[in-house]
């Protein structure tokens, strides 16, 4: 109640000071919310901060964030310094978000026509669907808000139509073929060598339990309902036990999940397993940490689409495939052609982790036409040159 008032008190306050300031060259980028650094957006700001004479800055409230940001001496704004920020909005050309709403604190950005909204996504895949069954209301605004942005963007055509027209009903003019600004990290093949070796994430998380191993990296997406954490559904899976099997084999697994999900049983932590809070960890970047693994465990996450990229084997575990297509469906049905094996039970499991750790050759062999099938319909040829391809659109608009 206290934020609404506070709204309406400004509208006016909001509305002269809008006549008055005048439009600078500003670009504002957020991410999915304010106590995260990573994904599209991230890698979008730190390449126009190089690359660009735009003063960019990103939205943040944690003093992590504040901390690395000023070490690289990029701009941000913030509530500790409220007036800066709100000046900073009000002069701001262009903002840029990853998700289907943009940061607007009251309303000054929905209430700005004047200011450009970009949306970059946060990934490309089969998965990416809108409830229409359940929570119809939930629905509508969803669409709603992500057709307040001026530009989408999307990696390929057919992203664009079976996402972005199918899906988010949006006009075929809001939609640009620009691609995927994490993506274009996955293609610097001299940069993943470089972090592969490094394993910052893998040894901050690791600690002294790190000791050359091979890692996986198990990561689930967002159910819409409440269950288990996936790989703890598959047929006969025990936790002491497969952390054993980890040991004997040398491996390690490293999992984190969507900071929306509702599981209710996890795996315990031990020795060789290591669950990954990004709240304690608000510059944990999962496309870095897909650079230092070995294999990936997914399920109908768009991050199974990024690690194509690497040509790194991964496996897929979706004992719940039933209810997740029944209660919110797929923007078009993944079962045929998911780029791994589907593993159902913990012999399964083991026995494809210790084929693939130990001669990934073979999965790539056996999954050559998924892969192929899958970056053409979602990551086309634009994922390299990405950031490029936002800068010339935001060349083009800022000046209008």
């Amino acid at each position: 109640m206290i934020k609404s008032l506070i709204s309406i008190l400004l509208i006016p306050i909001l509305f002269l000071l809008r006549v008055v300031i005048t439009k600078d060259n500003i670009i504002v980028f957020s991410s999915s919310n304010n106590y995260k650094y990573s994904g599209n957006t991230k890698y979008l700001f730190e390449y126009l901060n190089i690359n660009s004479k735009y003063q960019c800055y990103w939205v943040t409230e944690s003093d992590d964030i504040i901390k690395y940001l000023d070490s690289k001496k990029y701009n941000y704004i913030s509530n500790n310094n409220i007036i800066s920020k709100l000046l900073i909005l009000l002069r701001c050309k262009i903002m840029i978000s990853s998700g289907t709403s943009f940061y607007d604190p009251y309303n000054i950005v929905s209430n700005d026509k004047k200011m450009i909204k970009i949306c970059t996504m946060h990934g490309t895949g089969p998965k990416l669907t809108i409830e229409r069954s359940v929570n119809i209301e939930k629905t509508l605004k969803i669409i709603k808000d992500i057709n307040q942005y001026n530009y989408v963007a999307f990696c390929t055509d057919h992203a664009c139509t079976t996402i972005g027209v199918n899906q988010l009903v949006l006009p075929k003019e809001k939609t640009r073929i620009l691609g995927s600004p994490k993506q274009d990290k996955l293609y610097d093949k001299k940069s993943i060598i470089e972090i592969y070796n490094q394993k910052k994430w893998t040894r901050l998380f690791m600690g002294e339990d790190y000791n050359d191993q091979k890692i996986i990296y198990y990561a689930p997406t967002f159910r819409d309902f409440k269950s288990d954490i996936p790989i703890k559904d598959l047929i006969d899976f025990n936790d002491k036990k497969f952390n054993e099997f980890l040991s004997e084999k040398k491996f390690c697994l490293l999992y984190s999940y969507h900071s929306m999900s509702n599981f209710d049983r996890h795996i315990k932590d031990s020795k060789n397993i290591k669950f990954i809070d990004d709240k304690k960890y608000p510059l944990f970047d999962n496309i870095e940490l897909m650079c230092e693994v070995d294999m990936f465990l997914g399920d109908y996450s768009t991050l199974s689409t990024d690690f194509l990229i690497l040509r790194k084997p991964q496996a897929f575990i979706m004992p719940d495939f039933e209810k997740v297509r029944d209660t919110k469906g797929f923007a078009e049905n993944i079962k045929g052609y998911i780029p791994g094996e589907e593993i159902k039970t913990f012999s399964e499991l083991k026995n494809t982790l210790a084929t693939y750790l130990s001669n990934p050759e073979i999965y790539l062999e056996e999954f050559s036409e998924q892969i192929s099938y899958l970056e053409s319909r979602y990551i086309g040829y634009t994922s390299e040159t990405s950031c490029k391809r936002f800068l010339d659109l935001i060349n083009k608009v800022i000046t209008k």
